[in-house]
């Protein structure tokens, strides 16, 4: 088939810690609890992850079924394994050892060819899927992608400088979060043994944690049209309070202002890397590939990207309630502690209350993060504020993507 004619599909997964396991849900809601890592890679054409979407990534490819990579995100020693503790921690930064975390990463994949070589992914695991996962450069201090296919137009000329690294690796180099996180890069061994070791941070260093715009730009390469192009974009949870004013006794509803200092600035430009970036990248890749742009206030719905990412947002109270905000089945204690938790969320209790986001998403209570929203009424401009919306969309995009029925749903509550 002509590359201008067929029809791309690529599935996009953010970055989260923790809170990936919202990644492995969908993808069960949408080809199954128990369908196999790489039927559901038949699915796309190419699949490109960051961070806790690469671990995710990494189990599909694997072969592991959505249940099963969603149980490792489940199990706390599993997790304690990888966010191990620091005994230098520095004003709540560094917290975790990055030497530890690739123990760690190797453990929960152990049974598992997690040694094979990136560029040995299509040969030796007869995957076609061409697979990317992303990270930064420390010392060139650029994003650097990390591919299966040794014939990417996007590469630099001459090939990849890391031909023997292992998908292991490259999840612990995607994954190896800075400043509030771990406390010091991941090392990398360049091919040539007398070029010594690259050091990286995670990806969304580099504005990467929602990589949907990377995937696009692959596939772009091979020359298609772009309205042949067709992504899932499936998120890790995102908080995105309306602003509230100084003085307001919000219950955890509103944003507030907060005085600029040291501390808080670090941690806002260390949050930022996986807050702004990311939800710009679904829009503007919604734009290059030729989505519409709302012109009335009604939203468009049949856009290229489809963004699934469940919101920790209250939600419009109805008309003539005391109080226009409500929160989306939690309780304030519950909803102020998932506005707090980071990406590093390793107690059963806080994890627990990630899966019941994820619950709520699904059945529609919590909101899903659109394309482009209005940040002053969080009303949806393009896309879907409503997972099943979202899904639906989908469906018709992927043939294959079916309903999977009630049964494949109630299981999926039975674990959440």
């Amino acid at each position: 088939m002509d590359n201008e004619a067929k029809t791309y599909k690529i599935l996009s997964l953010d970055g989260g810690g923790s809170w990936a396991l919202i990644q492995a849900i969908a993808l069960a809601d949408i080809y199954g609890l128990d369908t196999k890592g790489r039927d559901i890679l038949k699915h796309f054409d190419l699949a490109i992850a960051n961070s806790g979407g690469s671990v995710v990534l990494a189990g599909l490819v694997m072969d592991m079924s959505p249940r099963k990579i969603f149980d490792q995100f489940n199990d706390e020693p599993i997790r304690k394994g990888i966010f191990v503790d620091n005994w230098i921690n520095m004003f709540d930064f560094r917290k975790y050892s990055t030497e530890d975390k690739l123990t760690g990463l190797a453990k929960a994949f152990e049974g598992y060819p997690i040694d094979c070589r990136i560029l040995e992914i299509g040969s030796q695991l007869k995957i076609s899927t061409e697979i990317v996962i992303c990270a930064f450069n420390y010392d060139r201090e650029r994003a650097t992608f990390f591919r299966s296919n040794p014939k990417s137009l996007t590469a630099s000329l001459g090939g990849s400088d890391f031909k023997n690294l292992t998908l292991l690796q490259a999840i612990h180099a995607s994954s190896t979060a800075p400043v509030k996180y771990f406390d010091d890069p991941a090392l990398v061994s360049y091919h040539k043994p007398e070029d010594g070791k690259a050091r990286f941070w995670d990806g969304a260093v580099g504005g990467y944690n929602n990589p949907v715009m990377a995937g696009v730009v692959e596939v772009l390469a091979k020359n298609p049209k772009p309205e042949n192009i067709r992504a899932l974009s499936i998120g890790t949870g995102n908080v995105f309070l309306p602003l509230g004013t100084e003085g307001n006794n919000s219950f955890g509803l509103y944003k507030l202002p907060q005085k600029p200092c040291l501390i808080s600035d670090i941690n806002l430009l260390a949050g930022a890397v996986i807050n702004d970036p990311p939800d710009a990248a679904s829009f503007t890749a919604h734009v290059v590939l030729g989505g519409s742009l709302p012109s009335t206030p009604d939203p468009v719905t049949d856009g290229p990207v489809v963004r699934m990412n469940p919101l920790v947002q209250p939600i419009k109270a109805a008309a003539g309630a005391p109080f226009p905000w409500e929160l989306p089945g939690f309780s304030v204690k519950e909803f102020v502690r998932l506005c707090e938790l980071g990406l590093d969320a390793v107690d059963q209790y806080d994890v627990n209350l990630i899966k019941k986001l994820t619950h709520h998403w699904l059945a529609g209570v919590a909101n899903n993060q659109p394309v482009r929203m209005n940040g002053k009424t969080l009303a949806c401009e393009i896309g879907h504020n409503k997972y099943s919306k979202a899904l639906a969309q989908w469906q018709s995009y992927d043939a294959g993507a079916f309903p999977q029925g009630a049964d494949n749903r109630q299981h999926i509550i039975d674990i959440l």
